[in-house]
């Protein structure tokens, strides 16, 4: 397994793509329950491979992530080498909070405070693209559109 087992929640999200999965397989749902009462080691490995998909899918179609806390906000674009990175540290004594909605507002108008640091980088991607992101997102990262990785890199450059 290359990622990690989608949770029972995800399982039911893609529940539909699931059953095409086993279809492929030639495994109907008759067939599948009777697999899950008698073969645990064959619906461990159905269950692995199909969450290997999903993850495959979804990084594949991913370009950015972002991870947001009080005080930090780190934005990452993946290109097919190379990961740009935008960091944005708010000071303890400004009274912005990024992780509440109203505050990403505050932040852009007061980009240009002393008590905010930005810092950009670049950086070489060290193993297969897909493990990479993967590793951000289960360290808290989230898959985004990118509009504020654009916004902060317009202010940036």
């Amino acid at each position: 397994m290359k990622y990690t087992r989608l949770t029972k929640e995800q399982f039911e999200i893609f529940h539909q793509q699931f059953s095409e999965f086993l279809a492929t397989q030639k495994i109907d749902t008759d067939e599948w329950k009777k697999i899950v009462e008698t073969n645990p080691k064959l619906t461990e490995d159905q269950l692995d491979l199909f969450s290997d998909i999903v993850w495959d899918d979804a990084l594949n179609n991913a370009e950015y992530l972002e991870h947001i806390s009080a005080k930090d906000l780190k934005a990452f674009k993946f290109n097919e080498k190379t990961i740009e990175v935008l960091s944005v540290k708010i000071n303890e004594d400004l009274d912005i909070d990024l992780t509440k909605e109203e505050s990403i507002k505050l932040l852009f108008e007061n980009i240009m405070d002393s008590r905010i640091d930005l810092f950009q980088g670049n950086k070489n991607i060290d193993t297969i693209r897909n493990e990479e992101m993967f590793q951000l997102v289960t360290e808290g990262c989230i898959i985004t559109d990118g509009r504020m990785f654009k916004a902060l890199k317009e202010i940036i450059n």
